[in-house]
């Protein structure tokens, strides 16, 4: 796909533009700017976006020096976390109704299973007349019981449960996080963005992300992060609070992060998805728990 600079007043890369108009582009960082100097249009990463793709430093860019045949680098693509499908409101009674007919049908199946059973017993009997001669039964032979008493057979040894270590988890913006069957995430907030904005792009409510970040107003500041669970429309109220932290040590145990951030370690190791001893490294983000 040949990609052709848009002429734009933005001292931005020419290659940056929406996905449905190329020579257009957003002022800020935004998952609707994407690079079109590569073999498939690709979404940057939003930091990536507000220090080269958007200033005058795009032209120190890698993919910008490349030819647009070539792949753009995954670890400049940004992370875009699709929300659950809702189910719809008919799909519930459709679900119900496929259900009670398959059991009736089972039902019937089994009822028909037996009788056929009963019937194929019956026939197979044979009819004996009053003229048939009747021979007795003789009892079985009983094996002479051995005195010998049973050999003991020693108990198997029971293996130790092995330790089941937690897959490997990222510590950056728009990454989500799963815990206890729900998501968690960080997002960076940029010029323009809107509570309800957020809470409809993430299928999520004003109300559940103001718990989860300790009653934040609904005034938002450019460059806060904020914790988003997306799908999750309703409050649950054994949740903790939380706020976000970017680690600036070059790199630095879990354990001892908790101490600085004055948080409960435990919570703090699983509201990150990290194992005891775990190291966090410059530039991880991280979700810390908070008192409500």
């Amino acid at each position: 796909m040949e990609s052709s600079p848009k002429t734009s007043f933005v001292p931005g890369c020419p290659y940056l533009g929406l996905k449905n108009d190329p020579s257009t582009s957003l002022t800020y960082p935004s998952t609707g700017n994407v690079c079109f100097h590569c073999q498939s249009p690709t979404i940057p990463k939003l930091e990536y976006q507000e220090h080269y793709c958007l200033t005058e430093s795009h032209v120190e860019c890698s993919v910008y020096h490349k030819p647009e045949t070539k792949e753009f680098p995954v670890e400049l693509k940004q992370i875009v976390v699709k929300p659950k499908q809702q189910t719809k409101p008919w799909q519930l009674p459709v679900l119900f109704i496929g259900v009670v007919l398959a059991g009736i049908l089972i039902w019937f199946g089994y009822q028909s299973v037996t009788f056929t059973s009963l019937a194929a017993t019956f026939t197979q009997i044979p009819y004996q007349t009053a003229t048939e001669e009747v021979k007795p039964q003789t009892s079985p032979t009983i094996p002479p019981t051995s005195t010998d008493k049973p050999t003991a057979v020693p108990p198997t040894a029971t293996p130790e449960p092995t330790q089941t270590l937690l897959p490997p988890q990222f510590h950056g913006l728009e990454i989500p996080v799963s815990v206890d069957g729900k998501q968690f995430l960080i997002h960076m907030v940029i010029e323009g963005d809107q509570m309800l904005f957020l809470a409809r792009d993430y299928k999520t409510s004003i109300e559940v992300i103001q718990a989860l970040n300790n009653g934040i107003p609904q005034a938002l500041w450019a460059g806060t992060g904020i914790v988003i669970a997306p799908g999750m429309v309703e409050i649950d109220p054994p949740l903790p609070a939380f706020s976000t932290y970017k680690v600036t040590e070059i790199e630095i145990k879990i354990e001892a992060l908790a101490v600085k951030l004055k948080t409960d370690p435990a919570l703090f190791q699983h509201y990150n998805r990290c194992e005891p001893g775990c190291l966090l490294k410059k530039g991880d983000w991280v979700i810390v728990p908070v008192k409500k």
